[in-house]
C-alpha cells in the first residue's frame, strides 16, 4: 500500500504546531510517514516517527544549521523511497522548504492545506509577496487544496485563476488539552490570541465605550502578544475595567482564564480559518464574532454564540448583552454538545484520509 508523508515546518509551539500534532497522533502508520517539526521536542505526546525537523533556523548566524538540514533532506528522501510514499501533505504556513520538497519529490502527488487562503489585513508588503510566489510554486500544482470552510473556495478560485487544482473542505477541530479546573466567573468577556491589525481591537474599544455611555461596568480580560501590544496597554489605561496578560500561558492556564469569563469576543475586521471557536465552546463558553471567514459556518446564531456584521457596534454589543442576560449553564450545555458534535480530531484525521488516500494515481 502507497504511503502518504505528512510535513510542517516550524521552530516554535504555536496553535498550527498544536493541531498538527493532534492530528499525526491519529493518522496511521500503515497509511501514513509523519515528520515532526522542530517545535515539537516540547511536547509531551509520544509520536513515533523516525524523522524530526533539525534546528535550521538561525542559519544566517550558524550557516552549519543549513548543513543539518540538507542532510535531514536526504534521509526524508532514503525513507520515503523505501517506504513507498507517493504523496505528499504539506501543513501550516508556506515557506521555501515546500518548494525544496516538490523539486525532491517530482512524481509525487502534493496535497496543500490551505490556512489562509489569502493574506490578512496588515500583513507585510514581503509577506504578501512571498503569498504570491507560494500561488504559483506550490498552490497551482497542487493534486488538491484543502481549507477549512466553504467561503475560502471562491478566494482561491479567484487567487489560482484557470489552473486551480481541486479543492476540499475540511473543518478544523478542537486542539486537545484545553482543560479547566477552575469556573468561577471573574470576567464578563475574554480576547485571546495573537494580537494582530486584523483582530479588530479598535472596534473592540468602541464596544467598550458604548458600554460606558449605557452606564454598565464591563469587565474584558485580554490575554496575548504581538505586534498590536502598545494599543492594547493604551485602551487598558482608558478603561479600567480591562486586565490585559501578555505572559505565555500553557493550555490549561489559558482553559481555567477562558472558563472565568462568560463569553469569549472576536471582533475581527477579516479572518481565514480559526479553532478558537471550537476550544471556547469545548469548555463551555459562547462566542461573540463578527461575520468574517470562516466565523459564520462555525457559529450558530443562539446555539453557541451570535454572528454580527463587521463595524456594528450596537448589533455586537446587543449579541453580548443577551449572553449575559441568560445563565451560565444553559449555555455551557448547549456549546459543549455543539463542539463534541461537530468538532471532533478523529472527524478531522478521517476526512483528510478520505481526500488524499481517496485520489487514485
Amino acid at each position: 500500500m502507497a504511503k502518504a508523508l505528512a510535513i510542517l515546518f516550524s521552530p516554535k509551539v504555536e496553535a498550527i504546531v498544536d493541531g498538527y500534532l493532534d492530528l499525526a497522533s491519529r493518522l496511521s502508520s500503515k497509511q501514513w510517514m509523519v515528520v515532526l517539526p522542530w517545535a515539537s521536542r516540547e511536547d509531551e505526546r509520544r509520536i513515533e516517527t523516525k524523522l524530526l525537523e533539525p534546528n535550521w533556523y538561525g542559519w544566517k548566524h550558524n550557516p552549519f544549521r543549513l548543513i543539518k538540514m540538507m542532510w535531514f533532506l536526504f534521509r526524508l528522501r532514503y525513507f520515503t523511497w523505501k517506504g513507498g510514499v507517493d504523496r505528499v501533505f504539506l501543513y501550516g504556513a508556506p515557506t521555501p522548504w515546500h518548494w525544496v520538497l516538490r523539486c525532491m519529490f517530482p512524481k509525487c502527488y502534493f496535497f496543500t492545506y490551505v490556512h489562509d487562503p489569502s493574506p490578512h489585513s496588515g500583513e507585510s508588503l514581503k509577506h504578501r509577496l512571498f503569498s504570491l510566489m507560494d500561488v504559483s510554486i506550490n498552490l497551482k500544482k497542487s493534486r488538491a487544496l484543502i481549507t477549512s470552510y466553504e467561503k475560502a473556495i471562491p478566494i482561491l478560485k479567484n487567487r489560482i485563476g484557470s489552473h486551480c487544482p481541486e479543492l476540499h473542505i475540511a473543518k478544523l477541530p478542537i486542539l486537545s488539552g484545553f482543560l479547566s479546573d477552575h469556573d468561577d466567573i471573574e470576567n464578563d468577556a475574554i480576547f485571546f490570541g495573537r494580537l494582530e491589525a486584523y483582530k479588530g481591537l479598535d472596534f473592540l474599544e468602541e464596544v467598550l465605550v458604548k458600554f460606558e455611555t449605557k452606564k454598565k461596568h464591563f469587565r474584558l480580560d485580554i490575554v496575548g502578544r504581538g505586534p498590536m501590544e502598545k494599543k492594547v496597554r493604551r485602551l487598558t489605561k482608558n478603561h479600567d475595567n480591562v486586565k490585559f496578560e501578555t505572559a505565555f500561558l500553557s493550555k490549561s492556564e489559558l482553559a481555567n482564564r477562558i472558563s472565568q469569563s462568560r463569553l469569549v469576543v472576536l471582533p475581527y475586521s477579516d479572518a481565514t480559518g480559526t479553532q478558537l471557536i471550537q476550544i471556547s465552546n469545548s469548555l463551555g463558553r459562547p462566542v461573540v464574532c463578527t461575520d468574517v471567514g470562516c466565523f459564520p459556518e462555525y457559529v450558530v446564531n443562539g446555539l453557541n454564540g451570535f454572528i454580527c456584521p463587521v463595524g456594528d457596534v450596537d448589533d455586537f454589543l446587543l449579541a453580548i448583552e443577551k449572553i449575559l442576560d441568560g445563565t451560565v449553564e444553559e449555555w455551557e450545555d448547549r456549546c459543549i454538545k455543539c463542539a463534541r458534535d461537530n468538532a471532533s480530531i478523529n472527524s478531522f484525521a478521517n476526512r483528510l484520509n478520505s481526500i488524499i488516500h481517496g485520489i487514485n494515481r
